[in-house]
């Protein structure tokens, strides 16, 4: 960035010079580009960059440089009480460079783990640490760039065509400026900057050995704070507010992810600041939290993070510590009223067969007990009466004992075939209304997406993941729904999906147990339920500004924490915790069943539908008695 003007001519020479020497020692092509980043021809990622910004300095002649960074070579501390106000922040060149380096951070091709050189040259002594630091907070703020070195060089006077500075050894020297991040006050911004080398340009000089790029992330973070976001809703985010001294409201967070970054920050000496989270599953609401990220205004983000393309070209996303399964909730299938079971026992058929033998049963017990003289006159009474033969064939139905026995051989034979039967469908019959009474079963589930449809099931709508689910993968089967309804209040659908059954959307299959096991749900299996087709799966990760130097250390951490079980072990104690804080216990466990007088009820209602019958059956009997004992007897003949 420096022009092609007399004033500056002998600061181009030396840049050609420069360029040349890093051409004969670097296999790498050297790209020169100029100061217009719109021009950029960048395609590939870059392995290095080197700025030039050069300014004509209107400094005296006689100008001393300040004694605290030539003399003794001290650190550069940002002390605003001492800052002037008219310093250089409205420099022309500054202002253009600080543009010129926003604009390529924005370019595909920036790589903000490079080594970064930037040369000043003519800018005043008394402005280079200030300026130093600029640009460090330029990098820093938009790129979370450390590899950076400043360099400033001031000749008093220079010889463009012999390429040597000419006056006195203390009036030419060259400046080496870096900052640490994370360390005593740098750890949001740029506070103290360091200067490495202050060295005089001898002609006989040797080359400097000072490492301009030291290595800048430590083991120990000393408290710096980090500022931390949480996003979505529980259990992705656990989040508690507390309220300090101070009067402010404090923030907290439990969930999976914050667990992963507190057990790194406690590794390294961090202090988590969480801010207020954006409860929500509104993915426009992610989107504008994670811009948080992008300005600088919070550290890390972690909850409902998915990565996406979208979020990766805004963000950085460290290794996925779970996945989460993105499904079509439907409801389950309901419980059969155990009436309804025990009429079911049989199919229709059956019980129009069981009807049809047992008046075919009495007809013929009657019929071979009257067929001829000899039955007539050795069989019982009771088998001889067509109204007898049908109670004797009920009891025998119904397993309880007869009024008297059959005496003859051909109706004590048939007697002998229908006890049989009749004794081997009581045996089935009584088998499954002993299952029935303790579990009486559920209906069938939906095997297909026609069937939902169907059923009339009213479909709860997210507009932003509906648009997703399209926009991405075009996946508009649920669009068929003849009922639809918004649901804002992703949390009142997914309930009432669970507990009324009458309604279906999309969620993640954490969430309905989570609210589950919230709900005091014993068996979560039998109140949530998903369609088979998995639609999209989606990697949870924790976000951080794109650049950031700790990005590595932690997508170590987070690996060694999923390796360890982290996962299990989060989830395990979740639902631990929640089914002792349950609200309410909906659901009781089948393992261990009472058997009460409630469950016998069906039984009940047939033996008092029995009793029902057999007292009209009662009084139409004393009713005929007393009409024929009224009857005048006929005169025998």
């Amino acid at each position: 960035m420096c022009n092609e003007n007399p004033s500056k001519s002998e600061y181009n020479r030396i840049i050609d010079l420069l360029l040349d020497e890093i051409s004969r020692y670097e296999i790498w092509p050297t790209i020169v580009l100029g100061d217009d980043p719109e021009k950029f021809p960048l395609s590939e990622k870059m392995h290095g960059y080197i700025w030039f910004l050069c300014y004509e300095d209107d400094v005296k002649e006689g100008e001393k440089v300040k004694d605290e960074i030539v003399s003794t070579g001290e650190d550069y501390v940002n002390n605003e009480e001492e800052e002037d106000d008219d310093d250089d922040d409205d420099d022309e060149e500054v202002n253009k460079f600080e543009e010129t380096v926003y604009q390529l951070f924005n370019k595909n091709a920036f790589y903000p783990e490079t080594k970064f050189l930037v040369i000043t040259a003519g800018y005043n002594t008394s402005t280079s640490p200030e300026l130093a630091k600029n640009v460090f907070t330029s990098f820093w703020i938009n790129a979370k760039a450390i590899n950076i070195a400043v360099i400033h060089l001031h000749l008093s006077r220079y010889d463009a065509s012999t390429l040597n500075v000419v006056g006195g050894e203390d009036r030419n020297f060259v400046q080496t400026y870096t900052w640490t991040p994370y360390v005593e006050r740098n750890c949001l911004d740029v506070i103290r900057v360091n200067l490495l080398e202050n060295r005089s340009l001898e002609i006989a000089d040797n080359n400097s050995q000072v490492n301009i790029f030291p290595s800048k992330i430590h083991n120990d973070f000393l408290g710096c704070k980090f500022r931390g976001i949480s996003l979505g809703v529980d259990p992705y985010i656990i989040v508690t507010n507390s309220t300090d001294e101070n009067g402010a409201t404090v923030y907290d967070d439990n969930g999976l992810g914050s667990k992963i970054f507190k057990l790194f920050a406690e590794k390294y000496n961090i202090t988590i600041v969480f801010l207020e989270p954006i409860k929500t599953f509104d993915f426009i609401a992610i989107i504008g939290g994670l811009q948080g990220a992008v300005t600088n205004e919070v550290d890390f983000g972690v909850g409902v993070t998915p990565v996406t393309l979208l979020g990766c070209s805004m963000v950085d996303f460290t290794v996925s510590y779970t996945f989460e399964h993105l499904r079509m909730q439907i409801p389950c299938p309901k419980q059969i009223p155990r009436i309804q079971r025990i009429v079911s026992i049989f199919s229709v058929v059956t019980w129009i067969m069981l009807m049809v033998i047992y008046f075919l049963g009495s007809l013929t017990l009657w019929f071979i007990s009257n067929v001829d003289t000899h039955n007539r006159r050795m069989e019982s009474i009771s088998s001889r009466n067509i109204k007898q033969c049908f109670y004797n064939a009920w009891a025998i139905f119904l397993g309880v004992s007869v009024t008297e026995m059959p005496r003859t051989c051909y109706v004590r034979l048939f007697f002998i075939f229908y006890v049989c039967y009749c004794y081997a469908m009581s045996m089935v019959f009584q088998a499954f209304f002993t299952t029935f009474l303790v579990e009486p079963g559920y209906g069938r589930e939906f095997t297909s997406y026609e069937e939902i449809i169907a059923s009339n099931i009213t479909y709860g709508a997210i507009d932003t993941l509906d648009n997703l689910l399209f926009v991405e993968f075009g996946y508009e089967e649920h669009k068929g729904a003849k009922f639809v309804v918004n649901c804002a209040d992703i949390t009142h659908c997914v309930l009432r999906a669970m507990f009324k059954g009458d309604i279906m959307l999309f969620t993640g299959t954490n969430f309905p147990y989570y609210l589950a096991l919230k709900k005091g749900v014993y068996d979560v299996s039998k109140r949530v339920c998903f369609y088979q087709d998995i639609v999209m799966v989606v990697q949870l990760s924790i976000v951080m500004q794109k650049g950031n130097p700790l990005m590595s250390k932690l997508n170590d951490h987070v690996q060694k924490c999923l390796e360890g079980g982290i996962h299990e072990m989060f989830w395990s104690q979740l639902k631990h915790t929640y089914r002792l804080q349950a609200e309410k216990k909906s659901d009781q466990s089948d393992m261990y069943f009472v058997f009460t007088v409630r469950l016998l009820a069906p039984a009940f209602i047939l033996l008092f539908c029995g009793y029902a019958i057999s007292f009209i059956v009662l009084i139409f009997e004393i009713c005929v008695f007393e009409i024929h004992e009224k009857e005048p007897l006929r005169p025998l003949l």
